[in-house]
C-alpha cells in the first residue's frame, strides 16, 4: 500500500470518528433543548389560559410574550442541532461504508472532504446566529 493510500485511509478513520463524536454532541445538545422547551410549555399554557379568560396582568402579558419569543428562538436552534446531527451520522456512516469496503478514489475523498467542509461551514453558521442571539438578548 503506497503512501498516499494509507494517509486516506487514515483520513477516513479520524473523520468517521469525530463525525460519530459530534453525532454524540448534536444528540446530547438536542435533549437539552428539548427539555429547556417541554420544561416552558406549562409556564406558557398557564399565561395563555389567564390571557384567555381576561384575568392576566400587563405583567403576565408582557411575559407570554417573552416565553413565547423565547420557545420559538429555542425551536429554530433545536431544528438547526437536529439538522447537524442527522449530517453527521449520515456521514459518519457514509465513511465506515467507504472504509470497510475499501473504497479509496481520490475524487471521493475530495467530495466527502468538501462535504465535512460544508458541515463545518454550517455548524459555523449556527454557533454565529446562537452568539449573535445571546448578544442580542443581553441587550434587554
Amino acid at each position: 500500500m503506497n503512501s498516499e493510500m494509507e494517509n486516506i485511509i487514515q483520513w477516513y478513520t479520524l473523520s468517521y470518528s469525530v463525525l460519530l463524536g459530534l453525532a454524540g454532541i448534536f444528540f446530547t445538545l438536542f435533549t437539552v433543548v428539548y427539555a429547556l422547551i417541554d420544561n416552558k410549555k406549562s409556564n406558557i399554557s398557564f399565561l395563555e389560559s389567564k390571557k384567555k379568560r381576561g384575568n392576566a396582568s400587563p405583567r403576565q402579558k408582557s411575559d407570554l410574550k417573552y416565553w413565547n419569543d423565547y420557545k420559538s428562538s429555542l425551536r429554530t436552534l433545536n431544528n438547526h442541532v437536529l439538522a447537524l446531527f442527522i449530517i453527521s451520522v449520515i456521514l459518519c456512516l457514509a465513511f465506515v461504508i467507504i472504509y470497510y469496503k475499501k473504497v479509496h478514489y481520490t475524487w471521493l475523498t475530495w467530495i466527502m472532504a468538501g462535504l465535512e467542509g460544508l458541515m463545518v461551514g454550517y455548524i459555523i453558521y449556527v454557533f454565529g446566529r446562537f452568539i449573535a442571539s445571546y448578544f442580542e438578548d443581553m441587550k434587554d
